[in-house]
């Protein structure tokens, strides 16, 4: 995040648009050709194949969708009239909207020394009650390479080891969170097992690691434990809310894109995505984004990506309604998440953790309450 250079992201996207048109045709050949390959497991499409690894049905996942999307469409339009009037521009093109966003929601590495990011990450984890882990947790610092590398690494029967080159910063603080999110599966799994054997939840570390960064950017939590002044706090939240906002949408664009293309709505996939691209991103141009989405093999992504984002909405909103509004800070809080997600031989999936718990739709307003929309 950040540290973007503004003039080569200009270019670039422009490049990629001029050579994805020429590309628009053999593309769309081959979405059509992936979409097919989900025959061979038994299912109508690739799409139905992808969901049918997740918990509920397709007809379920598009509700959600739209339920997500109604939710964002205010934020997104306000966001959007803010920037326009912030950078005095009539339109923004797509790759402006995003670098705006991303620049925003980034706040100074002079506020983020390493011996208080240390610090504040052990206090989001006291916070929830696990304190314990901090012990567990042995936190070392490499030196080598110029990027911030955190991995896992595993020595039974020794406790599990957060390896991280932490030199301080925004980014080192953030990444040193979610990972610390990430690995509470694998610090909690069953030892005496090969690694790969080692079982928790399918999905489990997408959305632990993106409630802990969650929480450890919530502004109340970055006052008490950095010295950020306040008026770039209320900056950082308003564009980071709105980062969010934006990427959830454009994970929105790619289901639906996807969901219309498999149920056969509209066989012409570069309309299509205008139209959606127009719809949910509301951007003054016409991208061919789909294109390098379809190339990559990234599209089949998106369900899951949807999924993650849904499930640490419904994960919080559970936590909120069984502990309150300072869940986050209650010890209640990490247990319940230890208990469910995280203890050996809890292998039970999103629907049915949802079914015990919360077995009620995830409304349009608790949506706007946990994502903290008008």
């Amino acid at each position: 995040e950040g540290g973007v250079d503004s003039e080569l992201a200009r270019i670039l996207y422009e490049r990629q648009n001029d050579s994805a048109a020429v590309l628009a045709r053999d593309a769309a050949r081959l979405y059509f050709m992936y979409n097919r390959l989900g025959e061979r497991f038994g299912h109508r499409s690739s799409l139905d194949h992808t969901l049918s690894r997740l918990s509920f049905r397709k007809p379920e996942w598009f509700a959600i969708a739209r339920e997500l999307k109604e939710a964002t469409e205010a934020e997104m339009q306000k966001c959007l009239a803010v920037l326009r009037e912030e950078n005095e521009r009539d339109d923004l093109t797509l790759y402006e909207a995003e670098l705006l966003l991303r620049e925003g929601a980034v706040l100074p590495d002079e506020y983020f020394p390493r011996d208080q990011c240390d610090s504040a990450v052990n206090n989001l984890l006291t916070g929830l009650g696990l304190e314990s882990l901090t012990d567990r947790l042995h936190i070392r610092t490499i030196d080598s390479g110029s990027v911030p590398t955190l991995a896992i690494k595993l020595y039974p029967p020794y406790d599990n080891i957060l390896i991280k080159d932490n030199r301080g910063g925004f980014a080192c603080y953030r990444r040193l969170a979610s990972e610390v999110g990430r690995s509470l599966p694998w610090v909690f799994a069953d030892s005496s097992l090969p690694y790969l054997l080692r079982d928790y939840p399918p999905g489990t570390e997408e959305m632990l690691t993106s409630l802990f960064e969650n929480l450890a950017l919530n502004t109340t939590f970055l006052s008490v434990n950095f010295s950020v002044p306040v008026e770039e706090l209320i900056r950082f939240e308003k564009y980071n809310r709105w980062l969010t906002v934006y990427r959830i949408r454009q994970v929105l664009l790619y289901f639906f894109f996807d969901y219309y293309l498999a149920e056969e709505k509209s066989s012409v996939p570069t309309t299509l995505y205008w139209s959606l691209e127009k719809s949910l991103l509301r951007n003054s141009d016409s991208s061919y984004h789909w294109i390098e989405t379809v190339l990559t093999g990234s599209l089949e992504r998106y369900p899951a990506w949807m999924a993650h984002i849904f499930s640490r909405l419904k994960i919080e909103e559970i936590l909120f309604r069984k502990f309150g509004e300072d869940w986050a800070a209650d010890p209640r809080s990490g247990q319940f998440l230890i208990d469910n997600f995280c203890l050996p031989g809890r292998s039970q999936t999103l629907e049915e953790f949802i079914s015990e718990h919360a077995p009620d739709r995830l409304s349009v307003l608790d949506i706007k309450r946990q994502l903290k929309l008008e």
